[in-house]
């Protein structure tokens, strides 16, 4: 495959696609630390970033400094942000970084004073679970976690949000609430994605894993509502959510797309040309509803499956389906727009990608061997098949939707 790339160095590493790449060309992965060896506690599990540069196929990785404790969940547009804290007594400073991409440089951009007088010392603060998401290359998200370890049950173990503006040095307090049921300090996950020169916000509420709602609804069906298990999917153009952070109003109901109780559950979001795709399943029926979000208009419209999907993707402007599948029964690939069944997929297999030339799946075997499988849907034929004892896979799409596939893996 000319398109297929493997990078096989840095043994005991996790590798992160960092969602950056520049002139079609350089491509920007989180790298880890050695994970064989012991590393001091408190003292962030991240290495560095490496560039990998598809024409040469030569890669660099460049080292944090020691004192990096945090990444950004989410890349800016060419900046990958990072903090520390560093400590005096009770009294500890939030030191924000950021790593652009263009140059290969990092700099000192913001600093915040915090304050614990609560924890028994500092490595059990719970300012360790500051949470970082950058917006763009000028705002980040930053989620401050309540000091009181008894307040979870109230406000999702987060005391406030603060919105950082690195080019004039401000911090803005997020307002949290957005209903009675649901508020910002409960945010899981943020994406942006831009559509016609302007960016969104797509951001996610809920900070439980299906897993665990499943079996909570399952505990729980006849009990009392539990408020921990509500999630909310939101979508702001990010200079919206700038002005109304400045402007100190409420989110409020405005901006939110769909959200759902203890129930149900979301299970993957998908971008496709101006679309913004949500798939929620129903515990109770093991079904399946897919909303579509179209982000020029505003408009919403749902398409409701008896079928409970894990996964929804979009090829070839197809929405395909994969079904959840069983012990004893494979999982299925449907076509949505047709309601057409398209291929079987093994059990203990996920879909990575799919396409009417090539079919990607990944699945762990009983040694705990990662394989990733390339083969060809029309002629059945496996094309390549990767594994070790870690695999990860990234796919790139170049601007004229070119798809480069780049694996680290490291061999048995």
């Amino acid at each position: 495959m000319k398109n297929l790339q493997i990078i096989e160095e840095y043994k005991n590493r996790f590798f992160n696609y960092s969602g950056i790449s520049l002139n079609d060309q350089f491509h920007f992965f989180h790298v880890s630390k050695d994970m064989s060896e012991e590393n001091e506690k408190n003292n962030g599990s991240q290495a560095g970033i490496l560039r990998y540069d598809d024409i040469s196929r030569q890669h660099i990785l460049t080292l944090y400094p020691s004192n990096i404790h945090f990444e950004s969940y989410t890349p800016g547009k060419t900046v990958i942000h990072m903090a520390s804290l560093e400590w005096n007594k009770r009294n500890a400073t939030l030191s924000i970084y950021k790593f652009d991409c263009t140059t290969m440089k990092e700099m000192k951009v913001f600093t915040h004073s915090l304050i614990d007088n609560l924890a028994e010392d500092i490595e059990t603060s719970s300012l360790w679970r500051i949470e970082l998401y950058s917006l763009d290359d000028n705002y980040i998200l930053i989620k401050l976690p309540d000091l009181d370890p008894f307040s979870k049950q109230k406000n999702y173990g987060f005391s406030e949000c603060l919105l950082i503006d690195i080019e004039n040095k401000k911090a803005h307090i997020v307002p949290p609430y957005l209903n009675e049921q649901d508020s910002l300090l409960n945010i899981s996950h943020i994406e942006r994605y831009t559509y016609l020169q302007n960016d969104f916000l797509i951001i996610s509420t809920g900070r439980v894993s299906m897993k665990n709602k499943r079996e909570s609804w399952e505990q729980r069906e006849h009990q009392v509502y539990n408020t921990l298990n509500h999630q909310t999917r939101l979508i702001v153009p990010l200079n919206e959510f700038i002005d109304i952070v400045k402007q100190k109003t409420d989110f409020g109901c405005k901006y939110i797309v769909d959200e759902c109780n203890f129930s149900k559950g979301y299970m993957n979001t998908v971008f496709f040309e101006g679309t913004v795709y949500f798939l929620k399943i129903d515990f109770s029926t093991s079904s399946s509803e897919i909303i579509q979000y179209e982000l020029s208009t505003r408009k919403k419209q749902s398409l409701n499956f008896t079928l409970e999907f894990e996964k929804i993707m979009i090829s070839e402007k197809r929405i395909i389906g994969v079904t959840s599948g069983s012990k004893d029964i494979q999982k299925k690939l449907y076509f949505l727009n047709t309601h057409s069944l398209s291929y079987d997929l093994e059990v203990d297999h996920s879909l990575e990608f799919f396409s009417s030339d090539l079919i990607i799946t990944r699945y762990t075997d009983n040694y705990g061997i990662q394989h990733i499988t390339f083969y060809n849907p029309k002629t059945n034929k496996i094309i390549k098949e990767l594994k070790g004892e870690r695999v990860a896979l990234c796919i790139v799409k170049s601007k004229e939707d070119q798809l480069q596939f780049l694996v680290h893996i490291e061999q048995i």
